[in-house]
């Protein structure tokens, strides 16, 4: 049997079938986006880690320098000199805790974006060599933790770098 509405009128092509692409927007829920501010947040007050070992590396620099004038006991130049190398490690970590930050931040912009999608990051990543095999298509929950893991592990070196300056002080007080 015809419809009589259709009489006459062309035909509509079916209608092709929808491809869902999954986006940031799409996966994210509420909670998902504080996480991802909380987790810009925690990476951006790192800065005050990044501080501190940068003085301690200072001082630890000074601290060799005045060797050159007034000989230190052996001890407190390894000490003095495995500081620096503790905070040189400090610094590689901050650069890398400024730069998660900086996309953390980015994400939380483009929640509301709708052109975003998870593997156009992975994508950019891996294709400037900083995207390690294996870690594509990692959960939001998941980046997360690693990105704060780095904050955990500055603040671990930068601490070991502070007892290191206070056993430097403290043999150095001794052979004063």
């Amino acid at each position: 049997m015809t419809n009589l509405s259709t009489i006459g009128r062309a035909q509509a092509a079916p209608p092709r079938p929808e491809v869902h692409r999954v986006t940031l927007s799409d996966t994210i829920d509420d909670a998902l986006a504080w996480r991802l501010r909380l987790t810009a947040d925690a990476l951006r007050a790192a800065g005050a880690i990044d501080t501190l070992a940068t003085g301690m590396t200072l001082v630890a620099i000074a601290g060799t320098g005045v060797a050159l004038w007034h000989p230190l006991l052996l001890p407190v130049g390894v000490v003095l000199a495995v500081q620096i190398l503790l905070g040189l490690v400090a610094k590689a970590l901050a650069v890398r805790i400024r730069f998660e930050a900086a996309v953390f931040a980015a994400l939380v912009g483009s929640v509301q974006g709708s052109s975003f999608r998870t593997e156009h990051l992975d994508r950019a990543l891996r294709g400037v060599g900083m995207l390690r095999p294996g870690k594509e298509g990692r959960d939001w929950d998941t980046r997360c933790r690693d990105a704060l893991r780095l904050v955990r592990v500055s603040l671990g070196v930068t601490t070991l770098q502070g007892l290191l300056f206070i056993v430097a002080a403290t043999l150095g007080l001794a052979a004063a």
